[in-house]
Order: C-alpha cells, then sequence, then structure tokens
C-alpha cells in the first residue's frame, strides 16, 4: 500500500538530515536545510539538452531525499523521454524514503545503499552513464579518504560516465572538513578537458556560494546545448604569441568548434571583445552558410566567455606550407583575391589575414577568425595580402608581426603576379578593391619588366605607422620585462637578507643547541654514574637481603623444629598426668 503524503512529510521530519525538499511534497520546502530548485532548473535543462536518440542513463551519487533523482525522471518522462535512473546514498534510512517517495508518486527510480567510492561501478556491475549527478560529494570523498582516493573516485566517473554535474565545497568557507587540498576547483577537475561554471548557489552552512560544473572529455556545453568534440587545443595555431598562453581553449568536433575564452586578467577585455565580433559577424553573414559557418551558441559566464560555431571544411594553408605540400598557389591566390572581394562587397575586411586564418579545400579557399574581421577598411590589409603572398610564393612562413607590416621586393613574388603586387602597393586607398586586384592577376604583363615598385602615401605611413607602434609595444613589454626584473632583483635581495638572517639565526640555534646536546650529554652521563652506582647499591641490599632472609628462614625452620619437640614433650607430660590420675586411687596412704 502507498504511503500517504502525511506519512511521508513525517518520515521526511524525522530523517537523520533533512537535506533536500520531497520531491512534489512542497509542504516538506520549509524544513529542508537546501532550497534546490534553483539548482535543480540547471541540472534539467543540461540533462534534457542532452541527445534523445536513445533512453538516458543517470546516476544520482548521494542523493539524499531523491529530490534529483525524482525531479528528472519525472521531467524526461513528462517530455515523452526514457530514462533509468539511480540513486545511490550511504544513509539507509534516505533510501527506504526516497523508495516510498518514489512508489508514492509511481516514479520508476531505482535507489541503493551504497557508499559511494572508485569501485562502485565496478562493484556492482554498473557502466555507460550518460550522466553522474554528484551535488556537494566529491570534496567528502577527499576529506575523508585522501586525495588518492577521490581522484580514483573521479576516473572512475569519467570511465563510466560521459558528463559530470557536480558541485563543489570552497575553501573561502573555512568549514573544518574543508582541509589545505583544495587549493582550486580546476585543479581538482583537472582530468575533464571541458569544465563550466554553469552557475554558483547558497548554502545552508555559510554566506559563501558554491559553483556548479558541468564537465565531460566528450561533450561541451554552450547556449543550452551539448557539442561533440573529439580535440582539445589551447591555442588555434602554432603562430599564436605565447602570452596568449592559458586564455583559450578550443573544442574541436567533426560538425563544431567550440571557443572558451577567460574575459579576466591582462587579456580578458581583449578576449571578450573578440568572441563578441565574431558572433556579430557571423550573424550578419548567416546568409551564406556554404561560405561562412554558422553561429550555433553563445554564453558568457562573467569569467569565460563562450562560443560554438560549425565547422568550414579545409585544411589550414599555413599546414600545407609548412609540411611542403604541393599545392596550386596561382590558383590558391586567385580564390584568395576572391574571397577578400566578396567580403569586401559584403562590407568586412579581414585585419588579421595570416596563412593560419585560411583553409585550402581543394580549389576553394574560406577565411576563418572573424573575430578579427572589421568594418573599416585600412591600407594595412593590403601589407597583410602581400605578406602572405609572400609567403605563398616563397613556400615558408613568418610568424614576426612586421613581416605583415612591410613592403616587400617585387623579388619576392613570380613575374606573373607583379602587375597585381603593383596595383596592391601603388593604388591609392580611396581606389582600392580586392576585385581589380584579382583583374590585375589575371592581365598578361611583360615578364621581362625590370621596372620598380611604387608605394603610395597611405601604404608608407600606414606601415610606418604599424612599425613604430610595434616598436612602441616592444618598448613597452620590454619596460615591463625589466621592471619585472627589477622587481625580481629586489625580492631577490630581501630573499638573501632573510636567508642570512635565517642563516645567521640558524647558526646561533645551532650553537646553542650543540651546547644543549652536550649539556644533555653530561647530564645523561651523570645519570649512568648515579644509576650505576644506584645499581650496585641496590644489589648489594639485595643480597643483603637475601642472606638475612636466608637465614631467618633458617632460624625460622629451627624455631619450627624445637616447637615441635616441645610439643612432643607436652604430650609426654599430658601422658604422664592422665597415668598419674589413673594410679592414684591405688597409691599407698599414710596412717
Amino acid at each position: 500500500m502507498s504511503p500517504s503524503p502525511e506519512q511521508l512529510l513525517e518520515t521526511h521530519a524525522g530523517l537523520p538530515e533533512a537535506y533536500q525538499p520531497a520531491w512534489g511534497l512542497p509542504e516538506s520546502t520549509a524544513r529542508s536545510q537546501r532550497q534546490c530548485e534553483d539548482r535543480f532548473a540547471i541540472v534539467r535543462d543540461a540533462v534534457m539538452a542532452l541527445p534523445a536518440d536513445r533512453p538516458l542513463r543517470i546516476l544520482d551519487v548521494g542523493c539524499a531525499q531523491g529530490y534529483f533523482s525524482l525531479g528528472l525522471k519525472s521531467e524526461l518522462q513528462r517530455h515523452g523521454r526514457q530514462a533509468e535512473v539511480l540513486g545511490v546514498d550511504y544513509l539507509e534510512d534516505n533510501v527506504r524514503f526516497c523508495r516510498a517517495l518514489a512508489e508514492f508518486h509511481g516514479l520508476d527510480v531505482r535507489f541503493m545503499h551504497d557508499r559511494f567510492d572508485a569501485g562502485f561501478f565496478e562493484r556492482h556491475g554498473l557502466a555507460d552513464f550518460d550522466v553522474v549527478l554528484a551535488l556537494n560529494v566529491v570534496h567528502h570523498i577527499r576529506e575523508l579518504d585522501g586525495a588518492a582516493a577521490a581522484d580514483e573516485t573521479l576516473s572512475a566517473i569519467r570511465a563510466h560516465s560521459t558528463v559530470l554535474l557536480c558541485e563543489i565545497a570552497q575553501p573561502q568557507e573555512a568549514l573544518d572538513w574543508i582541509a589545505d587540498w583544495h587549493s582550486s576547483d580546476d585543479a581538482m577537475l583537472r582530468g575533464f578537458a571541458f569544465r563550466r561554471r554553469l552557475g554558483t548557489f547558497a548554502t545552508h552552512l555559510t554566506e559563501v556560494k558554491r559553483p556548479l560544473y558541468g564537465c565531460s572529455n566528450r561533450l561541451a556545453y554552450v547556449g543550452g546545448r551539448w557539442f561533440d568534440f573529439d580535440r582539445v587545443l589551447d591555442r588555434a595555431h602554432p603562430g599564436v604569441p605565447d602570452r596568449f598562453a592559458g586564455q583559450r581553449r578550443f573544442f574541436i568536433g567533426p560538425h563544431s568548434i567550440v571557443k572558451a575564452c577567460r574575459t579576466t586578467g591582462d587579456f580578458g577585455a581583449f578576449n571578450r571583445a573578440e568572441l563578441e565580433q565574431e558572433a556579430q559577424v557571423l550573424e550578419a553573414l548567416r546568409d551564406e552558410p556554404s561560405r561562412y559557418p554558422p553561429l550555433l551558441a553563445q554564453a558568457d559566464d562573467g569569467n569565460e566567455s563562450w562560443l560554438a560555431r560549425g565547422i568550414v571544411p579545409g585544411v589550414l594553408v599555413s599546414e600545407l606550407i609548412e609540411k611542403g605540400a604541393s599545392f596550386d598557389r596561382a590558383a590558391m591566390v586567385r580564390a584568395l583575391l576572391d574571397e577578400l572581394a566578396h567580403l569586401q562587397g559584403c562590407g568586412f575586411y579581414h585585419a588579421d589575414l595570416r596563412a593560419w586564418n585560411m583553409l585550402w579545400d581543394g580549389n576553394t579557399l574560406r577565411l576563418i577568425d572573424f573575430g578579427s574581421m572589421q568594418r573599416q577598411d585600412s591600407p594595412l590589409h593590403r601589407a597583410a595580402l602581400a605578406a602572405v603572398l609572400a609567403e605563398i610564393a616563397r613556400g615558408k612562413l613568418s610568424h614576426a608581426q612586421p613581416w605583415y607590416a612591410a613592403v616587400h621586393p617585387l623579388s619576392s613574388y613570380p613575374p606573373e603576379w607583379h602587375g597585381m603586387v603593383r596595383y596592391l602597393a601603388g593604388c591609392p586607398q580611396a581606389g582600392f578593391s580586392f576585385a581589380e586586384a584579382r583583374i590585375r592577376l589575371d592581365e598578361v604583363h611583360d615578364q621581362t619588366d625590370s621596372g620598380g615598385l611604387t608605394v603610395c602615401a597611405e601604404l608608407l605611413a600606414a606601415c610606418a605607422d604599424a612599425q613604430v607602434e610595434g616598436f612602441a609595444r616592444s618598448r613597452a613589454h620590454v619596460d615591463d620585462l625589466e621592471l619585472s626584473l627589477s622587481r625580481a632583483r629586489l625580492h631577490a635581495e630581501s630573499l638573501e637578507r632573510d636567508l642570512r638572517r635565517v642563516t645567521s639565526d640558524a647558526v646561533g640555534e645551532r650553537e646553542a643547541f650543540l651546547q644543549k646536546m652536550a649539556d644533555a650529554n653530561r647530564y645523561a652521563s651523570s645519570l649512568e654514574e648515579q644509576i650505576a652506582r644506584e645499581t650496585a647499591a641496590a644489589r648489594a641490599e639485595r643480597e643483603a637481603a637475601q642472606a638475612a632472609l636466608a637465614e631467618a628462614t633458617a632460624y625460622a625452620k629451627s624455631l619450627e623444629e624445637e616447637r615441635a619437640r616441645l610439643k612432643e614433650q607436652a604430650g609426654q607430660l599430658e601422658r604422664m598426668r592422665r597415668r598419674f590420675r589413673l594410679l592414684r586411687p591405688f597409691w599407698p596412704r599414710d596412717n
């Protein structure tokens, strides 16, 4: 017989820890320790976004009163989604309550009584979960069993599931069971390539909010959608400067690429602006899906910005050049000019034209890095194009920034390109177009022409300004390095002074310690001598006592023998007295 709501509420109130409300019984909300509706909304959306081509398998670790287990089953069932849900908890009272609550709601959810650890999956023959839900569990495992046990548990979760949704306590909470092991959430979750903070939520313990993470090594979650990935890069191409290291991640799959950029620190504002620019450009070019990839999703978490877009087919031109691959250079240049002309016709200019921002697919070229596209033209766009053409011609890349803001001699290009190169360099900015450059490429020129290269004033001024600006940036960078070096030197000098002081103190402490050791040794020697004397005296006393005991024992024995003799004499006298009494009547009497 199914329990009544009153019975369930009474049982809920009597649980050792009524951590969650009872699903579907709003009267239990007020007496529960944590409100779950806000967290459940995040978890529900993430689970509902998973592919619906097969039934989902969900494991709720530390399920407590089963709020999330039953809630997810109910929501999935309401939307016609098949799901197998298993909740596990180490308190048997919780498991009994969850089973009764599931029976009350008529929900087919299984609950298990066990302590979750690294061996859980093997112990019960379980695997292939789509989602593992671990709310406020992992840090308890680490606190109770140690860092190694927690790492092994997370490794087991990765091996037997696709997505982990977890909530982690923070060291700022200063709770007794949060030790020094928690250096950062990233360090704890480092085994997951994708880890994103989906929200932060209050607890009943402190004012500090706890983050809820979505983690996976196969799926990235952005804009309410999961995207497959099979590769993760920390830079888009080798030309990315080292100063951007650790700033960006790229999750690359068969149909999409997800970008994650830090929006804090020195490059935070730049990263956010670039992703916003890319989203705006892709939105503006959405009517040409065969040429420009679709914008799939966006998100900004405050400390990280996310963007997902479709994949453009092809191989990076930079990779072809570095590998020495064979390709039709003339066809590539024509396709590049066609693409730049088309983009100009759409009102955009590529402000970071590089071989690693170009994809070659057969005889088709596509531009990428849409965050670098601008509405405003600049002579530097021509300079960058001329630099890329020189790289294609000589089959060698240059990663130095000044290379792309310089005028290169005609000898850097094949003779059949000279007419087009002269146009790139000499046309006034107001009359320049990439379409005209494309026309100039196909014009027949006298290849014996040895004339020089005329450069327009705008291009010279733009290159000069770029070089000066680059020099200024380099100078500022050098100044920053010198300042950092000066600070490092001051810090080193301070450390050296501290080291000398500590060394001096250590020497003094060592001498004092040695003196104390010498005194202790002398005292120990005197104690040893005293112990030896007292031991000898005790031995002599013991021997004397043993002799006295032997003497006393002999004397006692003689006394015992004398007592026995006297007793025998007393017995003889007693016998004589009895005879005397018997013979007395027969004694002669005096008249």
